[in-house]
């Protein structure tokens, strides 16, 4: 789960970086409170490793403890957050809306082709075992 996390946060990261260099959008004109316009705007890193990072504490939360009430509550909290730090992003005058909502859109989908690819794996491996016992079984 550890690596799973540190990777999905990576790959993030350097999509976040490629998106980047492909749009090149220069940030908002307006008077920032923070001055960042030596790199572009589109889309956001900061929503979009939010997103990432908060779904993946709320799946784990899910995924180790079945507790649909912790569960709820954390991902309640983490939706919470991600909204916050979106919104402070234009709010601070260093993002376009349309920034945040294309972060918030790209942690999306890296979440759930992270899942889809761990989820896969597993099933992958659980198959694998069956066949293998089967063999012995045979034999």
């Amino acid at each position: 789960e550890a690596i799973l996390f540190v990777t999905v946060l990576i790959i993030g990261l350097l999509i976040n970086i490629i998106l980047k260099v492909i749009f090149q959008r220069p940030r908002p004109d307006m008077d920032p409170i923070m001055d960042l316009s030596s790199s572009y705007s589109f889309p956001s890193g900061h929503a979009m490793n939010a997103f990432i990072f908060y779904s993946v504490m709320s799946y784990f939360v899910y995924h180790f403890t079945h507790n649909k009430l912790l569960s709820i509550g954390v991902t309640v909290f983490s939706l919470l957050l991600i909204l916050l730090i979106g919104f402070s992003r234009v709010y601070l005058g260093v993002h376009y809306p349309s920034d945040v909502l294309a972060g918030f859109i790209a942690g999306f989908f890296v979440f759930v082709t992270a899942i889809v690819l761990i989820r896969s794996l597993t099933f992958r491996n659980i198959v694998g075992m069956v066949r293998r016992e089967e063999k012995k079984l045979r034999k």
